[in-house]
């Protein structure tokens, strides 16, 4: 039996809400404060661990074993060794429950193909190594993941992004929400002009990855990691990065590192191309939510020929890449969430694209936040509306011989990808109806909604209503609330 089997053998009986992160893993933001992970910004208290104080904890002057250790994260280890879902795990959670393979489940897998059997971090011995506090030793759980966003800087402003993920999101929120200011990690970040007359922070709270403490404690640590998950801003423009695999190359870890990306991959960079080959394996995440118009408006200002053409470079690329498209659904792709998925489907000249039973062939998340772009606020006619054209859809998927147009599959066979495909459509057919708002909450995220979509197009010179013009249909009420004073 090998180490992968082994591993995953090792997992038989966890309770669906145990997750192997908060044993093996430190997520770092973009402004350098540690959280519980990634996905944990879904809940209310946005995952942020916090000392003794209610000071999030920050690269500057903390060591990965006090966030290891710290008071919520032993406590998020409790809980989950007892089964429970911990309050940061609500997305895990929701998409669990509505069919998705959730983070927690997925990185129970990816980790144990890539972790040697004596350090993966177990769920038997997550249970028979963990102190009844919640406290890990570092020579029983090695860290061998690291998440961590090397600042804001962006070329995009995506729609469901904001300033504490893109630098250039600071003038749209400033103008849209009628604001000179915004929140992040229980921060408020004023925002002023520069000389040439951009907004930008007051304080440099995305500047930070020079710093000699964040550093040592990455040499300190660097032999233990397996795998880094960079995302930004957009981190194939961020140096700081750069310098991070260098440093891995030098090292002579690079050879046991998965490096996985989340890109918007508008721009591959020559030194990308010189400095991945020198790692195990690279995983592109390519961000990309729906084609042509679609993508345009949502990924805001990139072109989708560009990125069609980016992603077919790694055809030929030097070096063992796997990639996969990881999508976010929300309001305006989830009309042409099927066609995008049929996209996909009949792709067959996309080269190493993944086609495996986990995860799908398209790595679907749903927007949780905002709630103005969460598939749950749409009325309940219009979401009939979409699960027929869903079932249409995957009856289409299920009568097309696509063999006959299109030869043989890459990857899996046709009726798999089939299958995964219904199965896609299924899931959102589910969480649709999975956030109970409540008629307060709801009224606000439908104002919100209608606010934001058209200050973005004044402000854009887009046009949301001819690109979705179905969803335009279905909020024509909402137009009719009271309006809210954003000032």
């Amino acid at each position: 039996m090998n180490d992968y089997a082994i591993n995953l053998k090792a997992n038989e009986g966890a309770p669906d809400a145990w997750c192997p992160l908060p044993w093996s893993h430190v997520s770092i933001k973009a402004n350098g404060t540690f959280r519980v992970c990634c996905h944990s910004a879904a809940s209310e208290s946005r995952g942020t661990l916090v000392d003794d104080t209610n000071t999030p904890l920050h690269i500057g002057s903390a060591s990965f074993e006090q966030v290891i250790n710290n008071g919520a994260m032993k406590n998020i280890r409790k809980q989950m060794l007892n089964g429970e879902w911990p309050e940061p795990c609500v997305r895990c959670q929701r998409e669990f429950e509505s069919g998705m393979i959730s983070r927690n489940h997925y990185e129970r897998s990816a980790l144990a193909d890539i972790i040697e059997k004596e350090k993966y971090p177990s769920y038997q011995k997550a249970l028979e190594m963990t102190s009844s506090d919640g406290t890990l030793e570092n020579n029983d759980f090695p860290i061998s993941y690291m998440d961590i966003r090397f600042g804001n800087l962006c070329n995009l402003k995506c729609v469901m992004c904001s300033p504490t993920d893109s630098d250039q999101w600071y003038d749209d929120y400033a103008a849209i929400w009628k604001t000179s200011y915004f929140w992040d990690s229980k921060k408020k970040i004023d925002l002023v002009p520069n000389v040439n007359g951009k907004l930008k922070p007051t304080t440099k709270i995305f500047d930070w990855s020079d710093d000699v403490h964040l550093w040592n404690e990455i040499e300190k640590h660097m032999f233990q990691f397996r795998k880094i998950y960079l995302v930004g801003g957009e981190p194939l423009l961020i140096d700081a990065h750069y310098e991070f695999l260098q440093k891995c190359v030098d090292s002579g870890c690079a050879s046991k590192l998965t490096i996985e990306y989340n890109t918007n991959l508008t721009n591959i960079p020559a030194r990308a191309w010189n400095i991945w080959k020198h790692f195990e394996m690279v995983i592109i995440g390519a961000s990309i939510d729906g084609f042509e118009d679609v993508n345009d408006l949502i990924r805001f200002p990139s072109k989708w020929h560009k990125i069609e053409e980016n992603l077919n470079k790694f055809k030929d690329a030097d070096g063992n890449f796997v990639v996969h498209i990881a999508t976010t659904v929300q309001l305006l792709n989830a009309w042409q969430f099927p066609e995008f998925i049929e996209y996909v489907l009949t792709s067959n000249h996309m080269p190493k694209i993944v086609w495996e039973s986990s995860p799908l062939m398209l790595s679907v998340h749903p927007v949780h936040r905002p709630a103005y772009l969460n598939l749950n606020i749409l009325p309940t006619e219009f979401k009939d509306v979409l699960i027929n054209r869903y079932k249409e859809y995957q009856n289409k998927f299920k009568t097309t011989d696509y063999q006959q147009i299109y030869g043989d599959s890459d990857g899996l066979k046709w009726n798999d990808k089939v299958v995964q495909a219904c199965k896609l459509l299924d899931i959102y057919i589910k969480f649709m109806n999975k956030v109970n708002y409540s008629p307060e909450e709801l009224l606000k995220a439908r104002q919100d909604c209608i606010h934001f979509l058209d200050s973005l197009d004044n402000r854009r010179n887009t046009d949301w209503k001819s690109v979705c013009p179905e969803l335009y249909q279905a909020t024509i009420p909402w137009r009719e609330f009271p309006n809210l004073d954003y000032a």
